[in-house]
């Protein structure tokens, strides 16, 4: 189990906790509190602690001593045993492993950090231009990748992009209350199932659609050539 630095294993963490154990588990606890952590093993027991670390960083995590303790729990043979049995999990995760967590960060900074405080900051002009039926409208630029389930080996992008989608939807609820601001997040992909590459054409009409359509909140416009048919 693994919680927050502000949260103790108490209440919700302690209850999943508990729940494996009564159940046969071994329970694996981790987090930043080392004498919280040996409080709750010495009342509840049955779990292994983690090193002491700031679990919001992969550098101070030192998860690869955690997964050694589960481990040595299990015995290297069994664990070695079980993976040559043709599931690849072991090269699976040196693949996954590889990700650089700067690389991580960058895309985040881009795909919702900057989102989110670009529309805060004009949130005043897109205000005032909601006169004469009209309304102020912000168009975030977001992907198909944030809506299929085909990672294409880019995690990092896939995620960043499903957020930008949901950040549009938590702020055009945000809002569309007190200043009648919408907000649209357009998903696009260049080339279609056919083959074919999208056309600037293409992508003009879509961002002019919601550009003009002013009964759309909300909303999240695939324009991807039909690729999540295929790619769902």
């Amino acid at each position: 189990m693994s919680h927050p630095d502000n949260v103790r294993p108490t209440g919700i963490s302690l209850t999943i906790a508990q729940t494996f154990s009564n159940n046969g588990a071994k329970v694996y606890t981790a987090g930043p509190h080392a004498d919280v952590l040996e409080e709750t093993t010495r009342v509840w027991g049955r779990a292994l602690l983690h090193p002491h670390g700031q679990l919001a960083s992969i550098e101070n995590l030192r998860v690869n001593t955690l997964v050694n303790n589960a481990r040595g729990s299990l015995g290297t043979s069994e664990v070695e045993k079980r993976d040559s049995g043709g599931g690849g999990a072991t090269e699976l995760r040196e693949e996954l492993w590889r990700e650089d967590l700067a690389d991580w960060e960058s895309v985040y900074r881009t795909n919702v950090i900057g989102y989110f405080f670009t529309a805060a900051a004009f949130l005043p002009l897109l205000s005032a231009a909601a006169r004469g039926g009209h309304t102020g409208t912000v168009i975030n630029i977001s992907s198909m990748l944030g809506i299929t389930r085909t990672t294409q080996h880019h995690f990092k992008d896939n995620v960043s992009k499903a957020a930008t989608i949901d950040l549009t939807t938590l702020l055009a609820q945000e809002f569309c209350r007190p200043t009648a601001t919408r907000l649209l997040s357009r998903a696009r992909r260049r080339a279609s199932r056919r083959g074919q590459p999208g056309k600037e054409e293409d992508m003009a009409q879509t961002v002019l659609f919601s550009a003009c359509y002013e009964y759309a909140y909300g909303q999240i416009v695939a324009a991807e050539g039909g690729y999540l048919l295929e790619h769902p």
